[in-house]
């Protein structure tokens, strides 16, 4: 995690920068309970738009039964005048850290550690069949934001950005039925894809370099 001098305080607790993309920040800070983050939307030309986008997180957040691995929002709020979403911090580290530390030489998949990768992709898997059993398509499988913890020697899976994943009503229309299977097969297919560099120990962009 990048650390900065801390600028501001969230329930108490000293912010620092954790992770900087173009469109957003996200910020964590350390309180007497539990890590507070917030992801700062920035640029924003329509704050009202940028409030709708992180309301649906919020919205897809309070959908998804408390048994599910996803981000815990807590609500929309603004930070330095910049409309922002609070939420409970998911401890561990992205999928995208974890395949690059699982072997740091860069070796080809060892006997010993295929029990461990199996596991990863188990929890990843539990994951994405919750949301789906909850009525979600995720849209947006991305190893940058899954992040894996431990608990009772396995793996736990959680999804922490929600911004594209999509609630569909039950027995809402036909029509409606039809989207929900189009996207969960969609999610399947990333799903695959996933999982097969989570066995083979690569990412995406490593692969390609070759």
């Amino acid at each position: 995690m990048q650390s900065v001098s801390p600028f501001s305080i969230i329930d108490g607790g000293a912010v620092h920068v954790s992770r900087r993309q173009s469109k957003s920040i996200i910020y964590r800070s350390k309180t007497s309970t539990h890590d507070v983050g917030l992801k700062v939307l920035l640029n924003t030309t329509d704050p009202d738009h940028a409030r709708q986008i992180l309301s649906h997180e919020h919205d897809v957040s309070l959908h998804l039964p408390a048994g599910c691995s996803s981000r815990q929002v807590i609500g929309v709020t603004d930070f330095h005048g910049n409309p922002a979403l609070k939420f409970i911090w998911a401890n561990g580290i992205t999928l995208k850290e974890w395949m690059q530390n699982v072997h740091q030489d860069g070796s080809s998949l060892q006997r010993g550690d295929f029990p461990v990768r199996v596991r990863a992709a188990m929890a990843i898997a539990k994951t994405l069949a919750d949301f789906h059993d909850a009525g979600v398509a995720y849209n947006s499988l991305n190893p940058g934001d899954i992040v894996l913890s431990q608990a009772a020697g396995n793996y736990v899976a959680t999804f922490v950005d929600l911004s594209g994943a999509s609630i569909f009503k039950r027995y809402e229309s036909d029509s409606t039925a039809a989207e929900e299977v189009r996207a969960k097969e969609v999610d399947l297919r990333s799903l695959g894809k996933l999982l097969y560099q989570v066995i083979d120990g690569k990412l995406q962009e490593e692969a390609e370099d070759e």
